[in-house]
């Protein structure tokens, strides 16, 4: 989980990030909801850890943001499937 969220807040763009939060969040509460059903002590932990490496992974987002070439719609074009008119 802890990898997981450091890799949304790294890599995802705002735009892209607000408009996929309901389906971010439907996911997130389901595995979070599991873990603390079935390994509690192991979701605290990652919590714990996400939130201590949350400052350095935005430094490095800062850092990386800084090289991009490709605006964040062009990003989704190239990630997610287009749907085609019928």
């Amino acid at each position: 989980m802890k990898n997981h969220w450091l890799v949304l807040v790294k890599n995802d763009d705002l735009a892209n990030f607000a408009r996929d939060l309901p389906r971010i969040l439907g996911r997130e509460a389901l595995i979070v909801g599991y873990n603390l059903v079935f390994a509690p002590r192991d979701t605290a932990t990652a919590v714990s850890q996400f939130l201590r490496s949350l400052p350095s992974a935005i430094a490095k987002r800062r850092e990386t943001r800084s090289w991009k070439t490709a605006s964040p719609a062009q990003i989704r074009r190239w990630l997610v499937p287009q749907s085609h008119p019928s």
